[in-house]
């Protein structure tokens, strides 16, 4: 049986703690979450780079991470969603 994916997360809003255990307000750009397992799964996510260093013409830089984990289902204390 093929996995069906729960992709309405896509476009809302969620908090991304990177690496360093900061938060960042970010936006889910693909939902991975498997509808039958009935848990938050893994997301792609876009959040703005608050480094005034990285600015161009259209202001702060954005930043992309892919197949970020819940924070359910990661034991590291960054890089995740919740």
């Amino acid at each position: 049986m093929q996995d069906t994916y729960n992709h309405e997360r896509d476009g809302q809003p969620c908090v991304f703690v990177d690496e360093h255990g900061k938060s960042h307000n970010a936006l889910v750009t693909r939902d991975w979450s498997i509808v039958s397992s009935g848990q938050p799964g893994a997301v792609n996510l876009v959040y703005v780079v608050d480094d005034a260093s990285k600015t161009d013409s259209y202001g702060l830089q954005i930043d992309r991470r892919t197949s970020v984990p819940h924070q359910d289902s990661q034991s590291a204390p960054g890089m995740y969603w919740k």
